[in-house]
């Protein structure tokens, strides 16, 4: 029988530290891969194309999505993102996967797993996946954190609004406080619950 890696989906509030929980924790296990989601947006200075994300243009996007190429999709002003299925590819050989995605699509992965697998793997799968939503101790962090960022004190409302319903959804069950200046503990915090 195949042994399935392991697949880590990390989520939570802007300004969460999802990021640097996720390179720590590649740091500290370096045989897991992150999955690199495409977007149609713009390469920002500074980053590197295939690893904060595969940049392609929205003509290939939309051929690839016609195809049925993407597990999950989400247009952001005016870009879209998406991971595509071939990227959990390696969970099949083994391949432990941290999947770092935005709080609706977390919420969704089950489905995702289930409309893209026969039911059996797509159970085993399942079986196989962690999704841990990452917070900040209160909304003044991380207003504090959003405003920081040059977001508008309007947006920072709004944001911090959807995503305190989308997380009274009830929809994550490892839900992992990041106090501020305890990004160490955070990391231990989030390896106990990937420990299964």
């Amino acid at each position: 029988m195949k042994v399935l890696g392991k697949l880590i989906v990390i989520t939570g509030q802007t300004g969460s530290g999802k990021d640097t929980v996720v390179e720590k924790l590649l740091t500290l296990h370096p045989t897991w891969k992150k999955i690199v989601t495409t977007t149609t947006r713009q390469i920002r200075p500074g980053e590197t194309n295939h690893k904060e994300y595969n940049f392609i243009d929205k003509t290939t996007f939309q051929k690839l999505n016609s195809e049925n190429g993407f597990l999950e999709i989400n247009e952001y002003a005016g870009n879209f993102y998406g991971t595509p299925k071939s990227a959990l590819d390696p969970l099949l050989s083994g391949q432990s996967l941290i999947w770092r995605i935005d709080i609706s699509m977390a919420a969704k992965v089950i489905d995702f797993l289930n409309n893209a697998y026969d039911s059996t793997l797509a159970q085993e799968l399942i079986d196989n996946t962690k999704i841990i939503f990452l917070k900040l101790e209160d909304n003044l962090t991380q207003k504090k954190r959003l405003e920081k960022r040059g977001m508008k004190e309007s947006d920072v409302n709004k944001r911090i609004e959807q995503e305190n319903k989308d997380l009274a959804q009830g929809k994550f069950q490892n839900i992992v406080i990041n106090h501020e200046g305890k990004l160490e503990e955070t990391v231990k915090t989030v390896e106990k619950i990937i420990n299964f």
